[in-house]
């Protein structure tokens, strides 16, 4: 990460991340007042995040998904649409510039 130092502040990327932590540090502030003055429970910093569903899908394989053996049983791995059991027709020979993608 590259940071050039302007006034006393980080610009560029590292600059940005380093704002938008600050708002992030604001807003639990803000939620742990909220949460002592209305006697309040809320799910922390890490359930903001990761969230504690009992179910959660993942449109993606397990094997595609970075860490994917630490997922638990809440979580399902994916498409998000079923497959079709017939194949469509498609004129290949009408793409003039064929570029190919990969689409989970």
């Amino acid at each position: 990460m590259f940071c050039v130092m302007r006034h006393g502040r980080a610009s560029g990327p590292s600059g940005r991340f380093a704002e938008r932590l600050r708002y992030i540090a604001k807003a639990l502030l803000l939620a742990r007042k909220l949460q002592k003055r209305y006697r309040l429970r809320g799910p922390g910093p890490i359930g903001l995040v990761m969230g504690r569903s009992g179910l959660n899908i993942v449109y993606t394989s397990r094997f595609m998904q970075p860490c994917g053996e630490t997922f638990d049983d809440r979580f399902r791995f994916g498409p998000c649409f079923s497959l079709r059991a017939e194949a469509g027709d498609f004129n290949w020979s009408a793409v003039n510039n064929p570029v190919l993608i990969y689409i989970s």
